[in-house]
Formats: C-alpha cells, structure tokens, sequence
C-alpha cells in the first residue's frame, strides 16, 4: 500500500512540475528561420539575401472568433512575436492565426500593434507575418474546430513571410521560411503552482500516514 502511495504522490509532483494535461492552458513557442526574397524601401538596413530568424508563442486554449465558420477562422492565439532581419529586430506582444479551410490551406500566423522597433528610412514596423500554405487543402479541418497544434512545417508547400512598414511610402520585406519548429510547451505559473501545491500535498500526506503506521 505504501508502495502505491508513492507512486501515486511521485505522479502528482511530476505534475506539479509543469506538465499539461489535456484541456490545461499551455504557451507553445516556435522558432523559425528563412531568407529575405525582396526588400523595398528598407536599404541599407534590410537587403534581399539576409537571413531571417525569430519565434511566436501559442496560447493552445485560445477559441475561435465569434464570426469563424468552417471555412475562414481567427484566433487571438500569438502572446508574443519577434522576428529579426538581418541585424534588425521588431517584436510584438500579441497578434492573431487565421486558418482558411478551403482548396487551398492556409495557414496565418501574425504579430499585431504595438509593433516595436526602430524606423528605417522613416517607416515604422506594422505587420509582421507568417504565410503557410498547402495547395492540396488536406491540412486542416473545419478552420472553427480549433487549432490544428503543433504546427508541421512539413506539412506546407507555400512557406512564406513578410514584414510591412507603414509610412507615406510603404515598405516591406518578403522572405521565404527554409524552417519552422515547436521548441517548448510551458504551463502559465498560476496552474503549475497549483499542479506543484498538489504534489506538495500528496507527498506530506504520504510521510503522515507512514508516520501513523510506525507509531501503531
């Protein structure tokens, strides 16, 4: 019996630790690279030929919006989005997925204002984005289902991605994705100190009922 007691308290302090169980909130971070195709506007700073690297974080529980159906879906998912062009950097700390379930797949993946960074040439950063894209739409299910997670970068045959400057002539930078992939899946702190409360719990009720059975 108290064999199974450990076991049982060892399971819910791996728990505490920060593990998800289905239908727990989670932050899925992925990281991507790829190489920028075309740049206007942007010179010197940003050129055609530069690498292109950054990340984005999911929140995997985020619903559909209201005006989703089957076939065209948004979600406020992205918590934050960084891309970096060159030696340039512009981040945001939301944004949104959109998912068209159609002929073709696509998949959106976009940081949303405030975009910080520096002005280039006088324009500001507005919109980075990422496009991908399956021309067999064989990827996704009904767009307002949920989100399709993780995100398979194999999946894809249009990979692409932009980031748009906004000024009295616009700039922007396209690039092409050479690879995107899931990196880490952390709990937010308030349920994995829950999770951690419990297999505290489990584990001081273990060590009392040994107690209980040495002094009988």
């Amino acid at each position: 019996m108290i064999g199974r007691s450990w076991i049982a308290a060892g399971c819910a302090l791996c728990a505490g630790l920060g593990w998800a169980a289905p239908g727990e909130a989670a932050i899925q971070t992925y990281v991507f690279t790829g190489t920028v195709t075309f740049a206007g506007g942007l010179a010197p700073t940003i050129t055609s030929g530069q690498a292109v690297s950054g990340f984005f974080k999911v929140d995997t529980t985020t619903p559909a919006d209201g005006s989703s159906d089957a076939t065209v879906a948004g979600y406020a998912a992205i918590t934050a989005f960084s891309i970096t062009v060159g030696g340039y950097t512009a981040t945001s700390t939301g944004g949104r997925i959109v998912i068209v379930n159609d002929t073709n797949d696509v998949l959106g993946i976009q940081g949303s204002n405030p975009v910080t960074g520096a002005a280039i040439n006088g324009l500001v950063p507005a919109s980075p984005r990422i496009e991908l894209s399956d021309s067999t739409g064989a990827v996704f299910g009904p767009a307002a289902a949920g989100l399709p997670l993780p995100f398979v970068f194999g999946a894809f045959d249009g990979t692409d991605g932009v980031v748009e400057f906004s000024g009295n002539d616009p700039g922007q930078a396209a690039f092409t994705l050479s690879g995107l992939r899931l990196v880490e899946v952390t709990v937010p702190e308030p349920v994995a100190l829950a999770l951690f409360g419990l297999g505290l719990a489990g584990l001081a009720g273990l060590r009392a009922g040994r107690r209980a059975v040495v002094r009988a």
